[in-house]
């Protein structure tokens, strides 16, 4: 079964997965006319966010364009 996860803005450094997924899944983000696969490093349950670049420690975690958070 291929997973799948939202991307909200193009400023997004992280993307919210739509199903369970297991270490080393394929994780599939369509957004706007591209599709970009990742790979799970770990477990991340229904709901959870993926980082999609390197979040150095202490740089901004951003989903919905906005800063969320801190690494």
């Amino acid at each position: 079964m291929e997973k799948y996860a939202k991307r909200i803005s193009e400023k997004d450094n992280v993307v919210t997965v739509v199903a369970d997924c297991d270490a080393g899944d394929e994780v599939t983000v369509k957004f706007k006319n591209t599709e970009t696969k990742y790979k799970c490093n770990q477990k991340v349950p229904f709901g959870h966010k993926i980082a999609v670049v390197d979040i150095p420690k202490g740089a901004a975690v951003i989903k919905y364009g906005e800063t969320i958070g801190s690494a």
